[in-house]
């Protein structure tokens, strides 16, 4: 069977579905995908990882591409964009436990 030929029609459902009733298309996606990698006989231990994994992938290109969109258009405001990532990057190295507060402190 042609995998590839179904993964394309999933990949239109999905993106019609989504755009036609402003759900997020992980919502189908990762059901079909889990779907799909049982077909295919792949790990059943690891089908719902490999199934999120792609679609946060998916994200993850979709996100920079509308960036880049948004930049062209001259709407993001950059110095947000610094801060934010600033502070994301700043809370993920601190330490998550109360422990770990008292020893940074």
């Amino acid at each position: 069977m042609e995998w590839w030929i179904i993964y394309l029609l999933m990949g239109l459902f999905v993106g019609f579905f989504a755009g036609m009733l402003g759900i997020g298309g992980g919502l189908i996606l990762v059901t079909l995908m889990v779907f799909l990698f049982s077909l295919q006989e792949f790990p059943t231990d690891r089908i719902v990882h490999i199934a999120l994994g792609t679609s946060l992938t998916s994200i993850v290109f979709t996100s920079i591409s509308s960036l880049r969109a948004h930049h062209r258009h001259g709407a993001v405001r950059w110095d947000i964009v610094k801060t934010a990532t600033g502070w994301s990057r700043a809370r993920c190295s601190a330490p998550s436990s109360p422990a770990g507060w008292r020893r940074s402190i």
